[in-house]
């Protein structure tokens, strides 16, 4: 069906069907804008929302900053008032040694008993049928001279230590060393 549409002054207007037999009338946005598709205009709403929340990110971003230098700097207060009333013995590296063990080893633990020290490491035997105390643990002392000079196993060596140490290595095959423990007076 075809329908010619005439203004108030008496000029015909372009032809239009209608289908739904409703009157149609043409608007001047589109007669001079051309369609958009759905993803051109989720395109240009996007925009927005991508720089308000880059912007929100930002902000939020320098908050934590400030808040942070902020944190530091009290930080920092609270700690030189506490060296104030309690004082402050500064640490600082001496001097660095290599301890050498009978194997190659891993290190995992080492435990200060007076000017001794007790190192506890794991290696791996292969052939080796009986793993003994001196294959885990190494005594050491720290000397005069600022060295570390190996000393005898005394320090660990009692009955019921070796006894439970050498059936801990005998029965359960994937033994391993991990760390010393302090339990009061106690080194375990």
């Amino acid at each position: 069906m075809s329908i010619v549409l005439t203004s108030r002054d008496g000029q015909e207007c372009p032809s239009y069907t209608n289908v739904s037999k409703k009157p149609l009338t043409k608007s001047a946005d589109m007669a001079e804008t051309p369609t958009q598709s759905n993803s051109q205009i989720e395109a240009a709403s996007s925009q927005p929302s991508e720089q308000l929340e880059r912007g929100t990110y930002e902000i939020i971003r320098n908050r934590l900053k400030a808040h942070g230098g902020e944190l530091l700097n009290r930080l920092e207060q609270l700690n030189e008032e506490r060296r104030e009333v309690f004082g402050s013995i500064p640490t600082q590296l001496i001097s660095t040694q290599r301890v050498t063990t009978e194997y190659n080893c891993t290190a995992q633990d080492i435990a200060p008993v007076g000017k001794f020290f007790i190192f506890g490491y794991n290696v791996h035997m292969g052939l080796k049928a009986v793993t003994a105390l001196a294959d885990v643990f190494t005594v050491y002392q720290f000397g005069d001279d600022g060295l570390f000079h190996q000393a005898p196993l005394d320090l660990i060596q009692s009955g019921t230590f070796e006894q439970d140490f050498f059936q801990l290595y005998k029965y359960y095959k994937d033994t391993r060393f991990i760390k010393f423990h302090h339990i009061g007076p106690h080194l375990y």
